[in-house]
């Protein structure tokens, strides 16, 4: 049968007609003559043995046989078409990323330039929200996310756990003039993640049980409640991954206890649909795998976790 047909652009001006019903219409769409569409759909017809459409004035209906055709054609239509911007995604540069901000700004940012010193090709386009974003709806190549990496419509592989530990301000410190960490709990807890609250489950992991009302100190931006540590305002359970710098420069110091594992990890999660032919993708899932693996091995060995 595909013998019979001389010109593929007739089955494009066939597809369009049968969407819209109007062959005036389907020619302004494809920038021609109404005599040039009427004349392509004859041929067709003619190349085909059989009538496409039921004609009457002002519109054109498929037959049976046209309908059938035409579901066929705009199937094929779209697969070719979504093919073509596959293959167009690939040899783009830009790679799309959606973080978390407060995991942009504690942990990828600092080690982006190794990134880009590796690969100087590569264009990064990074998106921040706090929201699970639809990956496939928001056009990101991939996201970074905290939590139990169980999300729907995403494939998750896991970077590192997540270990939290209470810090404050070197000042602070001083100035409560405390020597346990009972004592510790005395302070203003300051709450990092809103609806997350690990102070029990890290006083029960260093032997002991909260009796006092404690005093909290809630906020709804992470970036927020790590400032108020750093500004000496209350002690803050602080994933180490976002406060190991801090610890480091002694902008925050951890008397206290040893960490927790919250239950909770960072995930890199890509589209199920993904192509598992983007190369750019693909440099950039080795770079962090490294990066994150180096990351808790420093962890590891600072801290003391297993």
């Amino acid at each position: 049968m595909l013998n019979k047909i001389q010109s593929l652009n007739a089955l494009r001006t066939f597809e369009v007609c049968a969407r819209v019903g109007s062959v005036q219409e389907a020619a302004k769409i494809l920038h021609v003559t109404p005599s040039a569409v009427s004349h392509q759909l004859r041929k067709l017809e003619k190349e085909l043995g059989f009538d496409l459409f039921i004609r009457t004035h002002r519109k054109i209906t498929p037959t049976d046989k046209g309908h059938e055709l035409q579901t066929a054609v705009s199937k094929s239509l779209g697969i070719i078409s979504e093919t073509i911007e596959a293959l167009s995604d690939d040899s783009q540069t830009e790679l799309v990323i959606n973080v978390l901000p407060i995991f942009a700004i504690r942990w990828l940012n600092p080690r982006l330039t190794s990134f880009f010193k590796k690969h100087p090709e590569i264009d990064l386009t990074i998106k921040n929200s706090y929201r699970v974003e639809d990956l496939n709806h928001q056009k990101s190549d991939l996201a970074i996310r905290w939590g139990s990496g169980e999300w729907p419509g995403v494939l998750c592989e896991k970077l590192f756990d997540e270990y939290a530990l209470p810090a404050l301000s070197p000042e602070l410190f001083d100035s409560a003039n405390i020597s346990t960490q009972e004592e510790l709990l005395t302070l203003p807890l300051i709450q990092i993640f809103e609806g997350a609250n690990h102070w029990e489950l890290w006083a029960r992991s260093n032997g002991f049980e909260i009796k006092q009302k404690l005093r909290y100190i809630k906020f709804n931006d992470p970036t927020a409640a790590l400032q108020a540590a750093v500004d000496g305002v209350g002690v803050i359970l602080g994933p180490l991954s976002l406060i190991d710098n801090d610890l480091s420069n002694s902008s925050l110091v951890t008397p206290f206890g040893k960490p927790i594992y919250t239950n909770n990890a960072y995930y890199l999660a890509t589209p199920e649909n993904s192509s598992s032919k983007n190369c750019n993708l693909i440099k950039f899932q080795e770079w962090i795998r490294e990066e994150a693996k180096a990351f808790e091995n420093t962890l590891v060995e600072k801290y003391k976790l297993y």
